[in-house]
């Protein structure tokens, strides 16, 4: 089963996602999602979410806390696989305007009903409802 990680950043209740690049070779091409990715062999989740954060913005991510897993289903047009999320929580003080961005098209803070109504695969909107109340606490 792969495995993966992401998170849920804060800033003033506005939550900050990503546009993911428009490349058919990856999962959710051109929705919007969380920052994360797959955790590499032997890492910790907590590991892979600090390495995939580094890896795709330049600020600083405070309080990381591990919020649990979910298992869902991905589908590619030549695979289609399990896979094992685990989800955390963090905030950053950041505005748009001082985070690089390094991979993606670009990034946005929305509130949780503009996430709702965005393009976000299935999965996180089921895990932002779900855990909605520990991410806000």
């Amino acid at each position: 089963m792969e495995e993966s990680v992401v998170i849920f950043l804060l800033r003033d209740k506005k939550f900050l996602l990503q546009l993911r690049d428009n490349k058919p070779s990856i999962t959710f091409p051109n929705f919007w999602g969380l920052l994360g990715g797959h955790k590499e062999i032997g890492e910790s989740p907590l590991e892979a979410i600090k390495r995939e954060l580094s890896e795709e913005i330049d600020s600083p991510v405070k309080a990381i806390t591990f919020i649990g897993t979910a298992k869902t289903v991905i589908t590619l047009t030549t695979k289609s696989w399990t896979e094992k999320i685990f989800f955390f929580k963090g905030s950053i003080d950041a505005p748009l305007d001082n985070i690089q961005l390094f991979e993606g098209q670009k990034l946005g803070y929305f509130t949780f009903e503009e996430v709702m109504a965005l393009d976000m695969p299935d999965i996180l909107k089921k895990i932002l409802l779900k855990h909605k109340n520990q991410i806000f606490s």
